[in-house]
């Protein structure tokens, strides 16, 4: 298994590209200016999201590893 260990900013520029605008809203991507302001050039071993389909409301947790 190969392990990457990238920048925040490069894990976030690569989910924003996979974002599906009918589970994410607007305010959750705009939360990402947030992450990337503290944390997008620590080195991360992972990011992702959550995403909870089950729930009328739209929920989405961001998921990060920092090194």
């Amino acid at each position: 298994m190969k392990v990457q260990n990238l920048k925040v900013k490069d894990y976030l520029e690569h989910l924003r590209r996979q974002v599906v605008l009918e589970i994410i809203s607007d305010e959750c991507l705009a939360a990402f200016s947030n992450v990337e302001a503290q944390y997008g050039k620590e080195i991360s071993l992972g990011s992702g999201f959550e995403v909870r389909l089950g729930n009328p409301a739209r929920y989405v947790d961001y998921i990060l590893t920092v090194a």
